[in-house]
């Protein structure tokens, strides 16, 4: 999947999570979208770096 895509996808997740907390989608889309915002926190550098650095790993 391209960046523009997952960019797409975000600005959705964002929408359905603000969406979720104001009770007015069901509850599997809060489910959903906080999957999928959890997903692209742990696919950033920093949070990549901060685990190889936790776990003796190096950067290939």
């Amino acid at each position: 999947m391209n960046e523009e895509n997952k960019v797409i996808i975000d600005v959705v997740a964002g929408t359905g999570t603000a969406a979720a907390y104001m009770a007015m989608v069901p509850d599997f889309v809060a489910l959903f979208t906080g999957v999928w915002i959890l997903i692209r926190i742990w696919e950033t550098k920093t949070v990549q770096s901060v685990i190889r650095r936790f776990t003796g790993r190096e950067e290939k």
